[in-house]
């Protein structure tokens, strides 16, 4: 269980900012009830956000969702040579806003679902105006932090799960829901047509337009997503790993797994574990 951690916004202003300095990037496992971008620069390792398992290099920008449980692992040991910036903001700074770009700005988070991560070139590219934001007063720091959002909704990103095209229909998010809280069951395309109250034919058209993906493809992307996440931070055999991301042999896990990560599960617990499992 990710440990909360409520965010105490400044008394006259609407984003706080962090700024770690020559400090260990291995953070606790933990979660904010408010938006958070991320830059980590002159280490490399291990990023957890959500279910996404994914190794982040010398300069690395994430943005997550609230109530997104995270964590970084770097490679450094403890040797303190790096920098981490923090920006963190309310989830409804822009919501329900008569101003079109802040409508704009909501619009496209609202469509990450988990968050995103972003280049390597971008990460430099925007270090230097993020380490002016803590000197800022509040109404640079929020102009600041709309022109970083407002390019980076504009940038390539790497989504951390599957995001969406437009806002979420009910019944699709019903469907997303009981896939969710079922990985470790058998999960057909008729059930979740009941689950979302709705036809297959349908059901599919939903997946397609507001998720760019088949209802397959998705599953296997949540199977796989919770693996990697039970593989880099748990220490249960592999073969109940694969049993609670609703794998019906190990044989089968394994195949499937090496076809999306090409790796296999045990190389890839061998260079993603989090060392607080240890």
């Amino acid at each position: 269980m990710a440990k909360a951690a409520p965010v105490r916004m400044p008394a006259t202003g609407s984003v706080a900012i962090k700024h770690f300095r020559n400090a260990p990037l291995l953070f606790e496992w933990h979660q904010h009830d408010t938006y958070e971008l991320v830059l980590t620069l002159g280490d490399s390792g291990t990023r957890i956000i959500g279910h996404s398992v994914a190794p982040f290099g010398r300069a690395d920008l994430a943005l997550i969702a609230p109530h997104v449980p995270h964590t970084w692992d770097g490679d450094a040991h403890y040797e303190p040579h790096h920098e981490v910036i923090v920006v963190l903001w309310s989830a409804n700074l822009f919501q329900n806003s008569p101003i079109p770009e802040f409508q704009a700005i909501q619009y496209w988070l609202d469509s990450l679902h988990q968050g995103a991560s972003f280049s390597e070139e971008t990460a430099y590219s925007l270090a230097e105006t993020l380490r002016t934001l803590e000197a800022s007063d509040p109404a640079n720091r929020l102009a600041t932090l709309i022109q970083i959002l407002s390019r980076l909704s504009r940038d390539d990103s790497e989504a951390l799960s599957i995001s969406m095209t437009q806002h979420q229909d009910s019944r699709l998010s019903a469907v997303l829901n009981y896939i969710n809280d079922h990985l470790n069951n058998a999960i057909t395309l008729e059930k979740c047509a009941e689950v979302g109250n709705c036809s297959i034919a349908t059901l599919k058209r939903l997946f397609s337009q507001q998720l760019n993906s088949s209802f397959s493809d998705y599953l296997k992307t949540c199977r796989i997503e919770k693996a990697c996440y039970l593989l880099a931070t748990t220490g249960l055999p592999i073969n109940l790993i694969a049993e609670q991301s609703g794998y019906q042999s190990l044989r089968q896990f394994n195949h499937s797994f090496k076809s999306a990560r090409s790796m296999t599960p045990s190389l890839f617990r061998k260079q993603h574990h989090w060392r607080h499992t240890h």
